[in-house]
């Protein structure tokens, strides 16, 4: 995960996650079949993505959270994220 701490006071409720097994676009395709729905690229933060290595990866995966997520939702996701990110 790329970002602020989660203990750091008013954090944005954004996820920016990367992976080793795959680039960013095909993690989140791969979410995306499972029902959970991310996004991918680099978010008009080419240059800082390009200092991390992380643009030729295809950039990050992307999730947000809101008011109207609930904690099934975010459980789900966790469950979705470790299943692919495992193999």
């Amino acid at each position: 995960m790329h970002g602020q701490p989660f203990e750091v006071p008013l954090r944005a409720p954004t996820l920016a996650i990367t992976s080793d097994r795959m680039q960013a676009p095909e993690l989140s395709a791969r979410l995306a079949e499972r029902g959970i729905f991310t996004w991918a690229g680099h978010f008009y933060a080419i240059r800082p993505m390009e200092l991390l290595g992380l643009l030729v990866r295809g950039g990050v995966v992307r999730a947000g959270i809101s008011a109207y997520t609930t904690p099934d939702d975010i459980e789900a996701y966790a469950e979705a994220l470790h299943q692919e990110l495992r193999g």
